[in-house]
Parts: structure tokens; C-alpha cells; sequence
């Protein structure tokens, strides 16, 4: 397994994060565990911009980098030679091998900085094969691409069979930066001066990108002056033909092909048939053999993307794709399920949307949270908007270990755990202060030694450190908190690079403070780092979103705050606000909403819990959490979506987040912030959010909610800027006049129209 972060050029500096599995048979066979940080440049880019894109990049990212690879398009080759660049970037990674990726009669990869490649244990053949699989899983990550699995309904393919979801590449290729990612990873088949053929228009971009390409690259690689002509030696594509509409009639393709073999001046030249997928392999071979009758002799089918099942040659296995039957064979047709066409002419769907707007927050959904914060009332162990110590890491929610190591029913629950690890000889953590501490609690309980180490310290330990090893059959691995399992795998793999785990009988297990996944399956996915559900141990577990800076609904308000600082400095109650959300390094337990009145309050504070509530909490922070638990269990069961997805939407039902059960005004703000914005829109019934909108905005009860909901607005959260209402609540004369001004400016540079 090797995990690539795809570092998208021009776009925010927050890579896609994708696991790439290795086959198990074939060409690349290594057996490795590294994170690569993978960085494709677009031919138009100035190498100096590479340098100042990485500066932008997250520390996270470039510190869990064990290997960076740049992508590099032939022309710029000579241009990132002479400008340093290569080693300006290599400065960034110190001990980190840097590589440049590109193409000279085969694909190359050239150390620019760093130890060799050799020392991760990853040959150039793996390497490559993942970062082409890598390259072409980006394109797919994209709203819209993957039509989702869903129990309502599935998906009738143009070739008649029954897909669990389905995959549409021509909705992929949004830019001229994607086309010339795929037409690199094609250079092999390109040299040989092909007829190309496209199993589908929507890919005929592509194959039309293709010829421009590769005249740029041999143009890279010859004589650059020789622009218009590329001369007879060198080589070229002979031409582009496709289907015209899947399952057009046979012959009609076959013509066209026998008009360009009689054409050929020499011999007919080789055919690269370029699929878009492969899910059975029949299409591929329905092509190719059309090619043949043409009287075509060397044919080779590449599919952009294949299911895991297939033998044919493919840049992306998706497992999306793997799961599809004959109509008469479908498990979901006999369970009942809806099948909704993929139209052959458009690839559109007879369905435009479904949107399922019955999502309720329940008693089991809160359950979790609830029972985990009454076993510490008063500790305050929750904040928001905080800022890790030591690791620089940002946290929407953060959790603070050391409070609970002082909780006597922590210490018990630790106790419990710690009896299946007695036979413990030494105890690993990172290094920063709530990985040391529960450490040392460990430690001293267990009667073992400890160090502190981040993993990639571990092949250079001091003497006496490793001396702490010697001997050692049973390892366990401490953290405070676990939410992905990255920082283990690293663990996992430098204890291998160090040699300090290479004998048979050598055991590992983790344990965790807190386990706090974002979902059951990241849950299981952190286990299998351990390799047995039995050496993967941890103290508590809470279901939580993993939101860094990107998604921090305080992160956003501080931006606010930053760019109308002229209000900000006008008002007290603004400048309070701004200090308190800059100072991420304590974050934040209560006063998390914008207050609107500020004179006269209430003897009740406006974000005070009701009573009877189901969520059971005692400060602001706990109750955001609590509310940011119960729908990251909704995501984890199916009920709300991860991301937004098409054709379906499935949303909070209404009537209980704006005007039913949680009639709270915390409960409403909790909401506006933990939500993602499409777990409450959906073009289907967002004039019915904007009259609960509405609603809200008139109702003097919930005057307090005033700023949230228009905070809300100005993050395109709620729909309906333009609403009366909003006009009517940034009139109200009880709200603070700097509040006031500032989200009416706001609001007012981020109109949009009433649909």
C-alpha cells in the first residue's frame, strides 16, 4: 500500500489523500508503506510557483511526506534545471528524498534532493504504477463523477447490465491540466504513432489533447524550433475516431477505420483503442476487433479506469465499478430497488434527483456522545477551534487527554485496557506533551521503560535509546488521540526501516487515549494497521468529524472578522471576538456563536440548554460536540452523505432542525456550525429551508439566533440572501451596531438570487 497526497496545481493547497493498493501479482510487487507527496505541474507553470505552492501547503502534509515526487512536463525540464527550483523545494524536506517524474523515451524519475529512493524500500516500477493510479483517482474524487450507491435505487448501464454505482470520466475532465495528466501517462503507447480510438465522445477531448501533446513533447525532446513541422522521424498520432453513441451500429465504426487504413501512405500504423472503463472487458474487445476488420494488425486496449476484477490494462482499479449484473441477476432489482438508466446518447440520468429529506437526529444517535461526556461531567475536556501543541495540527473540535488523565473513571477505563498488555516491555509515543503524558501513565502502571519518539526520529535513535529495545518482543505504541491511523502506519513503517521489528516474534500493538474516527469504516481501516483487532486498543471512542482549517465554521468567522476589520475596530464586542478567536492555542468552551443583543440579557443566556434536552450536556462546547457526534453517526450509517453527491441528496429533515423538536436557539446554532452545508441544501426544497429561514428571522424568540442565521447566509449555508427578512433582522435596533454593520456589508458583496 502506498498513500499518495495529490497536490493539485493552482488549486487550494489541500491534497487529495488516496490509498493506492500494489497488485498482487504483476509488475510492481513491492511491498511497501510510504506517504508520498505527489506534486503535478502543468507545462504553463513557472518553476518558481512550484516552490511557492508547497510553501502554502499545510505543515501536516510536509512533515508525514516520506517521499515527494514532481511531476514535470518535458518542455519545463531544462527551465526547472536552471532556476534551482529543485533544490529550493528539497530544502523544504530535509531528509526526505525528492524526486522529479518525467518522460524521455520511457517514464524517468531523477533525485533532486533528499537520500535515495532505494532507502523507502520502493522500487521506480511500484512507484510509477501508483502515482499513475493516483493521477487518474484525483479526476474522480470530483463532485459528480461516481454516481453513489444507494438503497432506493441503482443504476442501468448504456451496456444493459445493473451497477451498484456508476462512473461517468467525461464529467472528470474539467481542464486542459486533467487532459494532460492522462496524455502523460500515455506517452508509452503515443511514441509508437497511433490511430487512436475512444470507446465514447465523451472522452474525444482526450484523444484530440493527445496529438497536441505529444507534438509539444517531441518538440521538447528534438529541435524546439521546429514548430511547425515535426519532421517524418519523429512521433506523431495519425488520427482520432471514436464511437458516436455507445452501442452504435456495427460497420459504421468499421467504415470510418477502413477509410484511414486505405489512407496510410506505408504500412497501417498501430491502434491504441483508449477506453473510459472497463467494467467486463466486452466493449474493449468489441472495439478491437472492429479495428481488426478494418484491417488493422497491432491493436492495444487501455482503459483509463477498470474494475478490480478485470485483466485489462488500466490506470485506476475502482472498486466502485466492480459490483454489476444482468438484469435478470440483480440482487437489488429483487430487493425491490429502483434501476435508473444511464442514457447511451448523454451518459445523463433519466433521473435528474432524489432528495431525502426524512433525516432526523434520534436518542441513538446521541447516545454516544452523551454517556462519554456524563462519565467527565465538569472535566472540560472539549474545546473548539483549537490549535494542537507541538504538531501545529487545527481542530474544529479538540479533545484534551490530559484532563482525562486526571479522571479517576479515565484512569479505571485505562486500567481495564492495560490488564490485556501486561506483558508490555516498552512503550513508544510521538513526541508532544499529550502523547508523553498518557505515556508516562502507562509506562508506570506497566513497570516498562518509555520513549518519545516521532516515527521518522526512529532510524536514528541515540545509543542508549535503541539499547531500550534490545531484546523487546511486545511494543506498544502510545497516542493521545487516533483519528485517521497515519501517524501509526508511519510508525508501522520506519520500526521496519530502523530494524527494530524484523524478528518473527515481534508484536505490536496501539493504543489510543481516544479513538475518534469519523466513521466506523476509518475505525476498521485504523484497526487493520494493526493487523489484529486484538493489538488495536484505546481507552474511549467518539465518532467525530476530522476538520482542520478548511472547514472550521470559527476559522471562517475569523476571516470575516479580518476582512472588514474597519467594523471590528469600531466595536468592542468585535475586537473581543477577534482576539479570542486568534488565540487558537487555548480555543474555545463557551461564547463559541455571535451574539446579537447584547444589552439587557435575558435571566436565561440565549445558549443556555433547555431542559429534557436528548443531548445531555453541561458547557456550549460539549453540546457542539455532542450535535457534530450524532451527525457524524448519521454519515457513518449512510443517512447523510460525507460529501455532496449526485443524483441524490439526503438531508436534515426541517421541521426538526428549524421549527420542531430542537426548538433550543443553541441547539440551532450547533447546527448551523457542525452541519456541511449540503446536509441542509438541496435544490429541490430549498425555497422551503428559505421560509424556515424566514421564519426564524421574524421570530422574536429566537432574536439571539439573529447573527448565526445571517452568519449562516454569508457562508452560502442557508439559502436566500435577498429575503425581506434579512433586510427586517439587519434593521432590528437591539442588535450591537458593529455586528449589524459588519454582516450587512457582508451580505451585501454575496448576494445571490432567490431560485
Amino acid at each position: 500500500m502506498i498513500h499518495v497526497n495529490v497536490l493539485e496545481f493552482g488549486a487550494d493547497p489541500v491534497p487529495i489523500g488516496l490509498d493506492v493498493p500494489l497488485p498482487a501479482d504483476g509488475a510492481a510487487t513491492s511491498p511497501v508503506n510510504a506517504t508520498v507527496l505527489y506534486i503535478p505541474v502543468p507545462r504553463w507553470a513557472n518553476p518558481r510557483q512550484i516552490d511557492t505552492h508547497v510553501n502554502l501547503l499545510d505543515d501536516q502534509y510536509r512533515q508525514s511526506a516520506e517521499l515527494v515526487v514532481i511531476r514535470i512536463h518535458p518542455q519545463r525540464l531544462a527551465d526547472f534545471g536552471e532556476s534551482n527550483a529543485a533544490e529550493d523545494i528539497a530544502e523544504r524536506f530535509p531528509g526526505t528524498p525528492v524526486l522529479l517524474l518525467s518522460w524521455r523515451g520511457d517514464f524517468f524519475l531523477e533525485p533532486c534532493g533528499g537520500p535515495p529512493l532505494g532507502d523507502l524500500g520502493v522500487d521506480d516500477e511500484a512507484l510509477t504504477y501508483a502515482l499513475r493510479h493516483a493521477d487518474a483517482r484525483a479526476l474522480v474524487e470530483r463532485s459528480g463523477v461516481i454516481l453513489p450507491a444507494d438503497e432506493t435505487f441503482h443504476y442501468e448501464g448504456p451496456n444493459g447490465r445493473h451497477y451498484e454505482s456508476f462512473v461517468r470520466v467525461g464529467t472528470a475532465i474539467q481542464s486542459v491540466d486533467s487532459l494532460d495528466g492522462l496524455a502523460f501517462w500515455l506517452l508509452n503507447q503515443l511514441a509508437r504513432s497511433p490511430l487512436i480510438v475512444l470507446d465514447s465522445w465523451t472522452i474525444l477531448s482526450l484523444g484530440l489533447n493527445c496529438e497536441r501533446y505529444l507534438n509539444q513533447v517531441e518538440q521538447a525532446l528534438h529541435d524546439p524550433s521546429s514548430i511547425e513541422d515535426p519532421g517524418e522521424d519523429r512521433a506523431r498520432v495519425v488520427a482520432v475516431e471514436c464511437q458516436r453513441r455507445y452501442g452504435e451500429p456495427r460497420g459504421r465504426l468499421q467504415q470510418r477505420l477502413s477509410n484511414i487504413h486505405k489512407q496510410s501512405q506505408s504500412s497501417p500504423p498501430p491502434v491504441l483503442v483508449l477506453m473510459s472503463v472497463s467494467s467486463t472487458g466486452d466493449s474493449a474487445n468489441a472495439l478491437s476487433a472492429e479495428c481488426a476488420r478494418a484491417g488493422f494488425e497491432q491493436i492495444q486496449a487501455v482503459s483509463l479506469f477498470t474494475a478490480t476484477e478485470t485483466k485489462d490494462e488500466g490506470f485506476c482499479a475502482l472498486p466502485e465499478i466492480t459490483k454489476h449484473w444482468h438484469e435478470s441477476e440483480c440482487p437489488h432489482c429483487r430487493d425491490g430497488s429502483q434501476s435508473v438508466r444511464v442514457m447511451a446518447d448523454t451518459y445523463l440520468l433519466d433521473l435528474a434527483a432524489a432528495v431525502r429529506s426524512d433525516v432526523v437526529i434520534r436518542v441513538l444517535h446521541v447516545q454516544q456522545a452523551r454517556e462519554f461526556f456524563e462519565r467527565y461531567a465538569g472535566a472540560e475536556i472539549v474545546s473548539v477551534h483549537r490549535t494542537q501543541e507541538g504538531d501545529e495540527r487545527h481542530h474544529a473540535l479538540f479533545l484534551d487527554v490530559n484532563q482525562l488523565l486526571s479522571h479517576e473513571t479515565f484512569l479505571q477505563r485505562l486500567d481495564a485496557e492495560l490488564e490485556e498488555l501486561a506483558d508490555v516491555q516498552l512503550v513508544l509515543c510521538p513526541e508532544h506533551r499529550a502523547g508523553e503524558g498518557l505515556a508516562a501513565t502507562v509506562a508506570e502502571k506497566l513497570g516498562v521503560p518509555t520513549i518519545a519518539a516521532d516515527p521518522k526520529r526512529l532510524p536514528s535513535l541515540s545509543a542508549e535509546e535503541r539499547a531500550l529495545f534490545d531484546g523487546v518482543r511486545k511494543l506498544l505504541i502510545v497516542d493521545d488521540i487516533v483519528m485517521t491511523g497515519t501517524r501509526l502506519r508511519r510508525y508501522r513503517n520506519y520500526l521496519h526501516r530502523a530494524g527494530l521489528s524484523s524478528d518473527a516474534d515481534f508484536e505490536l500493538h496501539f493504543l489510543a487515549g481516544v479513538a475518534r474516527p469519523d466513521s466506523l469504516r476509518r475505525l476498521q481501516g485504523i484497526v487493520d494497521y494493526a493487523h489484529f483487532p486484538q493489538r488495536f486498543h484505546y481507552v474511549e471512542l467518539l465518532i467525530l468529524p476530522n476538520w482542520g482549517r478548511d472547514e472550521c465554521p470559527w476559522c471562517a468567522e475569523l476571516d470575516l472578522l479580518k476582512q472588514y476589520s474597519s467594523y471590528v475596530e469600531d466595536s468592542p464586542i468585535l475586537e473581543g471576538r477577534l482576539q479570542a478567536l486568534k488565540d487558537t492555542a487555548s480555543g474555545l468552551q463557551a461564547d463559541l456563536f455571535l451574539h446579537w443583543a447584547i444589552d439587557n440579557p435575558p435571566p436565561v443566556g440565549p445558549w443556555q440548554l433547555g431542559p429534557g434536552s436528548i443531548f445531555g450536556v453541561r458547557t456550549e462546547a460539549e453540546l457542539f460536540a455532542g450535535v457534530a457526534n450524532a451527525l457524524q453517526v448519521l454519515r457513518s450509517e449512510g443517512e447523510l452523505n460525507e460529501r455532496f453527491t449526485l443524483p441524490v441528496a439526503k438531508v436534515l429533515d426541517q421541521r426538526f432542525a428549524f421549527s420542531g423538536r430542537f426548538y433550543d436557539t443553541v441547539i440551532t446554532a450547533c447546527l448551523l456550525r457542525a452541519t456541511r452545508r449540503h446536509d441542509l441544501r438541496a435544490p429541490a426544497i430549498d425555497r422551503d429551508l428559505e421560509a424556515e429561514v424566514r421564519e426564524r428571522l421574524q421570530d422574536g424568540s429566537h432574536v439571539s439566533l439573529q447573527g448565526e442565521l445571517l452568519f449562516a447566509l454569508y457562508r452560502r449555508h442557508l439559502p436566500g440572501n435577498r429575503l425581506n427578512a434579512v433586510r427586517y433582522a439587519l434593521a432590528d435596533s437591539s442588535a450591537e451596531s458593529g455586528i449589524r454593520q459588519l454582516l450587512s456589508e457582508a451580505l451585501d458583496a454575496r448576494e445571490e438570487p432567490v431560485s
